[in-house]
């Protein structure tokens, strides 16, 4: 064990001074970035069309507006899904104390892009048939199942909406 410690350790270290380059110039391209933001768009602006701006400035808007609307209907889904495994791990099992903070973690999961709520739900399950609480192991899975259940029912629904986008169209465009 002694030697394999050493070794990630040393390899550790070895990476420290590339990461702290790395950092060094992100810090400073985005200090100098900022300081001259107002330059670089005065500048960007001349080297384009007049059309293009304008159609540049409306696109922005949109995009704005569209990026807004979504967060919102996501906001709405993890609520959603904090509130469902808040009731749901109270019931399984006397988290009592416990059971906001782990729906929390959970929610936040699933809403990262890739994850979701099985990421936590799944080992977890696993884990405690692993240790023989059969109980738990079934409230975990069945939690699972209704979070994603209804998830997969209200997406589209949700985000078309926000969108203004047909619910069949948003299925499509989420799968």
């Amino acid at each position: 064990l002694s030697p394999w410690l050493l070794s990630l350790v040393g390899r550790i270290l070895s990476c420290l001074p590339g990461i702290f380059l790395f950092l060094l110039a992100t810090l400073l391209s985005a200090y100098l970035f900022s300081t001259r933001e107002e330059r670089l768009r005065s500048y960007l602006r001349k080297q384009l069309p007049e059309q293009w701006r304008d159609r540049l400035r409306t696109g922005g808007k949109r995009l704005k507006l569209t990026l807004k609307n979504y967060l919102k209907a996501e906001l709405k889904l993890c609520s959603l899904t904090f509130g469902l495994l808040a009731v749901g791990l109270f019931f399984i099992r006397d988290f009592s104390f416990t059971a906001i903070p782990i729906a929390l973690a959970i929610a936040i999961v699933d809403a990262l892009p890739v994850f979701g709520s099985g990421t936590v739900l799944i080992p977890w399950a696993v884990y405690a048939l692993m240790r023989g609480e059969q109980a738990l192991a079934i409230g975990l899975g069945a939690l699972y199942g209704v979070v994603v259940l209804l998830r997969s029912a209200l997406e589209p629904r949700l985000i078309g909406r926000q969108l203004g986008l047909s619910p069949l169209v948003t299925l499509g465009a989420l799968y």
